[in-house]
């Protein structure tokens, strides 16, 4: 599905207090073509608390696009409207149920990709602070998301829900308002070469020809992305930040010294990364949710992986 859209915001949504909100807008320009599309970017510096940031957004025109990196859902757990509790382990939500069989039928694995399985009754998955767009991305794509109630996200989570009710009904959840993770946009669209594959390996699959373990058990993904790994932390971190905007297709930035900021600054770059992700949204180049019930569940938005484009 293609949305019609000339303008997409990124956010890196910072704590409410804090000054760490970085905010991109990738604008389509006037000679951009289906075919060849070009994108000026800009973006804004400073202090960004929630009434300054709702007054931006607000004031964007109506073909726009939002795409923020923080969870822009609840799990299934702390939405609940049941009269009682069944406990997980013998719950019918869905959502629950489906967290309860991902977790028995996966192993943990041990840095040499053996089987690791937990102890007896200790969960996989708790559907109190995990959703299953989370599962999904760590053991189909390779990534690992940040927990929505996880240490340390309680209050980004809880700043996103309020800001998403102050901008309804202007921006609406998968319409144009977007969940992404500018981590994962890298992963999929800068993924590392195939390694050889090793002859002497055992290789068994199952009737859908995923790798699965002698026993039949799913094996853990071995993806992997240096940029998406790097791009932060890191001593190559500036030159990485540096490389992935001139490989990134469509882009043209406002201003003769547009790279001393974006890319000293880890926020405006993550914000680059967010609206770009949209802009491949709109044109129907991100991965779906396997199923419509996940996609109210809530999703993370992330481009086709490089495979596939």
């Amino acid at each position: 599905m293609q949305v019609h859209a000339r303008n997409f915001v990124g956010i890196d949504l910072g704590g409410g207090k804090g000054k760490t909100t970085g905010v991109a807008t990738l604008s389509l320009l006037p000679e951009s073509t289906p075919d060849v599309p070009a994108l000026r970017v800009a973006f804004l510096e400073g202090s960004l608390y929630d009434e300054q940031l709702i007054a931006f957004l607000l004031e964007q025109p109506e073909q726009t696009i939002v795409a923020i990196d923080a969870p822009m859902s609840l799990p299934v757990c702390v939405r609940c409207t049941l009269p009682t509790c069944p406990q997980a382990s013998a719950c019918a939500v869905p959502e629950v149920a489906f967290l309860r069989k991902e977790g028995e039928l996966r192993p943990r694995y041990s840095l040499q990709g053996k089987p690791r399985y937990s102890p007896q009754g200790k969960p996989r998955y708790t559907p109190y602070t995990q959703r299953i767009t989370e599962i999904i991305l760590a053991e189909e794509h390779g990534i690992l998301p940040r927990e929505t109630l996880g240490q340390g996200m309680g209050p980004l989570t809880a700043r996103m829900a309020y800001l998403r009710r102050a901008l309804q009904p202007r921006f609406v959840l998968q319409q144009n308002l977007l969940e992404v993770y500018p981590k994962a946009t890298l992963a999929q669209l800068f993924p590392d070469p195939p390694r050889p594959a090793v002859q002497s390996q055992i290789s068994c699959r199952d009737a859908n020809g995923r790798p699965v373990t002698l026993q039949g058990k799913p094996l853990a993904p071995r993806f992997s992305s240096k940029r998406a790994e790097l791009y932060k932390r890191s001593g190559d971190g500036h030159q990485i930040r540096q490389d992935v905007l001139r490989d990134l297709p469509a882009l043209r930035f406002v201003g003769p010294k547009w790279q001393e900021p974006v890319v000293n600054n880890d926020h405006l770059f993550d914000a680059v990364l967010c609206a770009y992700t949209a802009f491949l949204w709109s044109r129907g180049q991100c991965e779906p949710p396997p199923d419509p019930m996940i996609l109210e569940d809530g999703w993370i938005w992330i481009p086709q992986h490089a495979s596939k484009r």
